[in-house]
């Protein structure tokens, strides 16, 4: 089984330490179920029409509200990431 996953992506800031960290969060968006890998590219290539990004800037800056996706093929289905907030070590 594969899942065609879209996740719309953010940039979280972690803490102080270090100067400063940041981390990649991810908003499950979409999710579509497959039986087959060549169904699953057929699907991603689908979905990357309908989820273009649309953010005129990069999510690595500050102006940055939302916008960029990340459309990928996995063995379950889409859900927010990471499950719990990451802490510096």
């Amino acid at each position: 089984m594969y899942y065609v996953n879209v996740y719309e992506l953010d940039r979280v800031y972690g803490g102080p330490e270090e100067g400063g960290w940041w981390y990649t969060s991810g908003e499950a968006m979409d999710s579509a179920k497959c039986f087959t890998e060549w169904g699953a590219n057929i699907k991603r290539g689908m979905l990357r029409k309908k989820w273009k990004d649309t953010s005129d800037v990069s999510m690595y800056s500050v102006m940055y509200s939302g916008g960029v996706y990340d459309i990928c093929i996995e063995d379950e289905e889409a859900h927010d990431f990471p499950k719990e907030r990451p802490v510096y070590e």
